[in-house]
C-alpha cells in the first residue's frame, strides 16, 4: 500500500475507467441540476404570490423564501454523492473513502483539527479587521433568533454534505486521475486550482472583480489541493472547506454571494474591496498550511 491516497493502488484505475467515472459524474450533476431548476418553477408558479417567479435569465427564483433554495440547492450535491459512489464503486471497484485517505478508517481527529484551526484562524482575521476598521459588516437587524436558528439547522446539516463531495471530487478523483501521469505536487494543485476556481465564475460575488475573486477561488483550490498533497490524505482540506463555507452562511450575509440574504448574524455594510478580500484569503489559507505542515508533517498520511 502507498503512503499517501494521491498515489492509489487500488482498485481498477485505468485511463478509461476514469472517463467513464467522469461522464457518469456529469450525468447526475446535470440530473441535480435540472431537479433544483424544475423545484424552483414548479414552487414560483404554484405558491399563488405574484411577487415571486422564475428569473431565466439570471437562472435563479425571485422572492422565493432563501430557506427553499438553501435546501433546493444543496440537495443537488446528493445527485453528485451518488454519481461519485456509482463511478468510484462500481467502475473503479473501491471505496469513497480511497478517495481521502489510504488508511482503513478515515481520521475523524485530523478532520475535526482542520475545521477548529481553519474557522479560528478566519474568526481572528475579521475580528482584527473589524477592530482596526470599523467597516464593512454591521449586525443584520433583520435577522431574528428563530431564523438564524432555522438557518443553524440547515448549514450544518447541509453544507458538510455539500463541501465534502466537492472535496471528493476535486483534492480526491480529480487528483488520483491526474496523479496517473504527474508526479510534481505543485502542478497537480495549479491544475485543480484552475478546474475550481473556473467553475466558481458565475457566482454573484465574480460581479465585484472577475479577476480578482476569480483569483480568490484559485488560491483557495490550489492551497486547499496542496495541503491535501503534502499531508498525504484530504482530510484536512475536508475539514478547512467545511469550516469556510459554515462560517460564511452563519455569520455574513452578502446579496452578492450564493448565500444571498440568507439570515446570519452579520451583513455586508458596504463595498467590498476585492483586493483586501484576496489578501485576507492568502493569509488565512498560507497561515492554515503552515499550522499543518507543522502539524501533521509532510507526507505522514
Amino acid at each position: 500500500m502507498t503512503d499517501t491516497y494521491w498515489k492509489t493502488d487500488t482498485g481498477e484505475n485505468s485511463w478509461k475507467r476514469y472517463i467513464s467515472s467522469l461522464l457518469v459524474i456529469l450525468l447526475f450533476i446535470v440530473l441535480g441540476g435540472a431537479v433544483y431548476a424544475i423545484g424552483l418553477l414548479l414552487l414560483t408558479a404554484l405558491d399563488g404570490n405574484p411577487d415571486t417567479y422564475f428569473d431565466t435569465v439570471l437562472g435563479s427564483a425571485v422572492g422565493l423564501s432563501p430557506f427553499i433554495d438553501f435546501v433546493l440547492l444543496h440537495a443537488t450535491y446528493l445527485f453528485w454523492l451518488l454519481g461519485l459512489y456509482i463511478a468510484i464503486r462500481f467502475i473503479h471497484k473501491r471505496t469513497l473513502r480511497s478517495l481521502i485517505t489510504h488508511r482503513e478508517r478515515l481520521d475523524w481527529g485530523r478532520i475535526g483539527w482542520g475545521f477548529g484551526i481553519f474557522i479560528g484562524i478566519y474568526l481572528i482575521l475579521n475580528v482584527a479587521d473589524w477592530l482596526l476598521f470599523k467597516d464593512g459588516l454591521a449586525l443584520n437587524n433583520e435577522t431574528s433568533p428563530s431564523q438564524f436558528l432555522i438557518l443553524l439547522g440547515l448549514v450544518l446539516v447541509f453544507t458538510p454534505i455539500q463541501t465534502t463531495v466537492e472535496e471528493l471530487f476535486f483534492r480526491g478523483f480529480l487528483v488520483q486521475w491526474l496523479g496517473k501521469g504527474l508526479r510534481h505536487p505543485i502542478l497537480i494543485a495549479l491544475i485543480i486550482a484552475l478546474v475550481f476556481g473556473s467553475l466558481h465564475f458565475a457566482n454573484p460575488e465574480m460581479g465585484r472583480s472577475a479577476l480578482l475573486v476569480g483569483l480568490e477561488y484559485i488560491v483557495a483550490g490550489f492551497m486547499l489541493t496542496f495541503i491535501a498533497l503534502k499531508t498525504g490524505t484530504a482530510e484536512l482540506s475536508i475539514g478547512a472547506h467545511a469550516a469556510n463555507n459554515i462560517f460564511l452562511f452563519l455569520f455574513i450575509s452578502d446579496e452578492l454571494s450564493v448565500g444571498g440574504k440568507l439570515p446570519a448574524v452579520f451583513s455586508v455594510s458596504g463595498d467590498v474591496d476585492p483586493v483586501s478580500s484576496l489578501i485576507g484569503t492568502v493569509i488565512i489559507f498560507g497561515g492554515f498550511f503552515w499550522l499543518s505542515v507543522r502539524r501533521y508533517g509532510v507526507g505522514r498520511g
